[in-house]
């Protein structure tokens, strides 16, 4: 367990052991290949959800109306959608369930991308 001296504050890793050494691992943060806001005035604060169905590869621009507390409902699909198939828009139904986007004073329209990759 090393650290700077004389430093104040959380200065390990989130979920680490208060006495490990080991400070590799893949960490957490920055841009992944999850979904991901293409338009409006909302981030993402929280994506739990981790999909393992038998949907095709696909790019869903997914129009996402966000409540002031920050949870999202599916709207529809938009411009630039490779499909518009059912499965996918419950698939996004079921994401949004457990997704937070930042709060705000209003209720916001934004485009959330999802892409689907094939795994086999």
């Amino acid at each position: 367990n090393q650290g700077v001296a004389g430093g104040k504050g959380d200065q390990g890793k989130p979920g680490g052991s208060a006495t490990s050494d080991n400070y590799n691992g893949s960490g957490g943060g920055g841009k992944g290949s999850g979904p991901r806001v293409t338009r409006g005035d909302r981030t993402i604060t929280n994506n739990y959800y981790f999909f393992s169905g038998d949907l095709d590869r696909a790019t869903i621009n997914a129009i996402v109306k966000v409540s002031p507390e920050g949870k999202g409902t599916f709207v529809g699909f938009g411009a630039g959608s490779t499909t518009q198939g059912r499965d996918y828009a419950n698939a996004i139904t079921t994401y949004l369930k457990s997704m937070q986007f930042n709060k705000a004073d209003h209720e916001s329209t934004v485009t959330v991308q999802f892409k689907f990759n094939v795994s086999n």
